[in-house]
């Protein structure tokens, strides 16, 4: 089959398009239509195709090890991504050489095999260029960039290449009507595809439940108010949390808080999310303007794919030891981000009592038409009506203490009454769901803004770990009202709830929390934050591959069709920030004793140093002479003259007060 010039370019501008690559694509495309106009040609035999399918293998494996080790079983679409790129020296050196196909003994080492015991004589080959355009397409269809444009872009592709190849025996008339019927299936296929997938999703959702669960969603929060049934929990251990060295911690984790409710779901409407402010290095993101004294507590969760809502205590002003992107929040003070590792372990600073959500708004007040008539009558009846401070949020906790239980396991309904009716009238027995509705709910009956607020609640203490665990299980759900000029949770779900929820209990929760421990522990390591090292040997022995590569094709000879010629291209690369003078100061600590640990990074080097007290001016080091040495040797703009400047006069002046010990 031939190929009608263009046809490989388009591809692959197709596939960068789509995977918003355009800057890596456009050079591709023009190396891979450069041989239909350079007068030259590679004399290449079929071994040197063998040594560059082995090369191109090795760095597929490469690839696939990499992605793979850097996002987890997500690592599939990695591999996707850039496959493209991992077969285009194997495809433009077919271009750029004698021969019209590669010989399948290069492809395949079974049939390199076979011809080597005499088993066959003539292996063949194929025209590997028609297959790069399908990996093309297949690698475009990854990418999220234009969901809606694929198909029709993927089809004009193809209807460019079989008209190319298309019967001359026919008529162009003909032809063209079997294509637009094969497009008008095609595009059916498509719709009714689409169509499945919105009936099957909602069947896969019940065993998926568990999992999404766990990612938080900042604009809804599915509640299981009127199922029927036992709940069913999970002991999957989601966060980690190490109180600071006082011992206190909050009891609750806030993730994300909502204002509408509609059918049995809270809702967050005009929540949109704002940037915050990082520090040089990128890993500190500050919230508000910080007070003087904090607490703080260290929580380690995971991301997956990277992305996902952080549960935070209330009053958190800073969030540090955060290697992210970026960190968004709202203005109900959920806190997210969109891409980073997959394991995170962060720490917060916050003071307690503190609340930095913004203040109440109309919605704060509003309750759902069907649910006025149910909670304006039960405010009248308790007298809520003009106690619009701390006396009604107290009546509304005495309210759901008497004669109120906690239940995971809820009866079907013996009126057409509605689920909270039914819970606040009649059975007066529910899970946290029921409680924090009803609280905030009643509470705006009695003219009180309030919102309902979903996290989790820090209970569970770990022997093992010296920590304590945070489950699915743990997933709760409370009130904040609006009380005396400020914001404060109100939980109205019995206290027994957790005590409840544990005796529930598998009977191999001891093992899974074992193995959790020990799988997230190698997580850590491999997301663990390292100056620039980690995985980089992956990449150093990809590039001395393609040298190699590089170097043996440079030397191979060259049939023109139109004279001689040459190339000569020469190069260097310098590692930005070696010489950063802060490497003098590392290299004193460690002359001193003060050791890193195996895998700790710089800032959790000196931050442990400055918290024990063990080297002095350490707190110097973290808040002056790291930022400005992080930006020299990690940021792509580096520093200018000045900070430069800055970098070694501080670093020398600190030299200068801490000397080394004579020996």
């Amino acid at each position: 089959m031939k190929l009608a010039t263009g046809v490989l370019a388009a591809a692959l501008l197709l596939w960068g398009w789509h995977n918003e690559l355009l800057l890596i694509a456009l050079p591709l495309a023009v190396i891979i239509e450069l041989p239909r106009w350079v007068p030259w040609r590679w004399q290449l035999d079929h071994k040197d195709f063998q040594r560059l399918a082995d090369v191109t293998t090795v760095g597929f494996v490469l690839l696939a090890v990499y992605q793979f080790d850097d996002r987890g079983a997500s690592g599939i679409y990695g591999i996707l991504l850039w496959l493209p790129v991992a077969l285009f020296p194997l495809t433009a050196t077919q271009l750029y050489s004698t021969r019209e196909r590669i010989d399948y003994t290069a492809l395949f080492w079974s049939v390199r095999a076979a011809v080597a015991r005499g088993k066959v004589s003539d292996p063949g080959g194929v025209d590997i260029r028609l297959t790069y355009v399908v990996v093309c397409l297949v690698s475009a269809s990854g990418g999220g960039a234009h969901p809606r444009l694929l198909l029709p872009s993927a089809a004009a592709l193809a209807v460019w290449v079989l008209w190319s190849n298309r019967p001359r025996r026919y008529r162009a008339s003909s032809w063209v009507a079997i294509a637009a019927v094969s497009l008008a299936v095609c595009f059916l296929l498509q719709a009714a595809t689409l169509q499945a997938r919105r009936i099957i999703e909602p069947l896969a959702m019940a065993y998926l439940e568990d999992r999404i669960a766990a990612r938080g969603d900042p604009y809804r929060a599915y509640t299981a108010i009127g199922h029927i049934g036992k709940l069913k929990l999970s002991d999957r251990i989601l966060l980690r949390v190490t109180p600071d060295e006082s011992g206190r911690k909050p009891t609750l984790l806030h993730e994300a808080s909502y204002q509408t409710f509609a059918r049995n779901m809270w809702v967050s409407r005009r929540s949109t999310f704002d940037e915050l402010r990082s520090s040089a290095e990128g890993t500190a993101w500050h919230i508000a303007e910080e007070p003087e004294h904090m607490s703080s507590m260290s929580i380690a969760a995971y991301l997956p794919r990277g992305k996902g809502l952080l549960a935070v205590p209330a009053g958190t002003y800073r969030v540090d030891s955060l290697p992210v992107d970026g960190v968004y929040r709202n203005r109900l003070g959920a806190l997210k981000v969109l891409r980073g590792p997959e394991v995170v372990n962060f720490r917060a600073h916050y003071r307690p009592h503190d609340f930095l959500d913004a203040a109440p708004e109309a919605a704060d007040l509003a309750l759902p038409k069907a649910q006025r008539e149910l909670f304006g009558g039960l405010a009248r009846d308790l007298e809520l009506d003009g106690n619009r401070d701390r006396h009604a949020v107290e009546q509304v906790r005495q309210f759901f203490s008497r004669g109120f239980t906690y239940t995971l396991n809820l009866k079907a309904r013996r009126t057409e009454a509605t689920p909270l009716a039914e819970f606040l009238l009649r059975s007066r027995s529910g899970h946290c769901e029921y409680y924090a509705t009803s609280t905030v709910l009643l509470l705006r009956a009695a003219g009180i803004p309030a919102r309902y607020a979903t996290g989790y609640s820090v209970q569970e203490y770990s022997e093992l770990e010296e920590r304590y665990l945070v489950r699915r299980r743990h997933a709760h759900s409370w009130a904040r009202a609006w009380v005396n000029g400020g914001w404060r949770d109100v939980d109205t779900t019995p206290v027994v709830w957790a005590a409840l929820e544990s005796a529930g209990a598998s009977w191999w929760q001891p093992a899974y929390d074992v193995g959790s421990w020990l799988a997230f522990l190698f997580a850590e390591w491999r997301w663990e934050e390292t100056e620039g090292e980690t995985k980089s040997w992956m990449l150093w022995l990809a590039l001395a591959l393609l040298l190699i590569l590089v170097w043996r094709m440079a030397r191979r000879q060259r049939v023109l069709r139109k004279g001689e010629g040459g190339i000569a291209a020469s190069g260097s690369w310098v590692r930005q920030g070696t010489d950063s003078a802060f490497y003098t100061i590392e290299q004193r600590l460690i002359a001193a004793g003060h050791l890193r640990r195996r895998g700790e990074s710089v800032s959790a080097w000196l931050r442990r140093l400055a918290q024990s007290g063990a080297a002095p001016e350490t707190a110097e080091l973290l808040r002056d002479i790291l930022p400005l040495h992080y930006r020299y040797r990690f940021h792509p703009l580096g520093l200018d003259d000045d900070g430069r400047r800055e970098l070694a006069t501080r670093s020398r002046k600190w030299l200068a007060r801490n000397p080394a010990n004579p020996r």
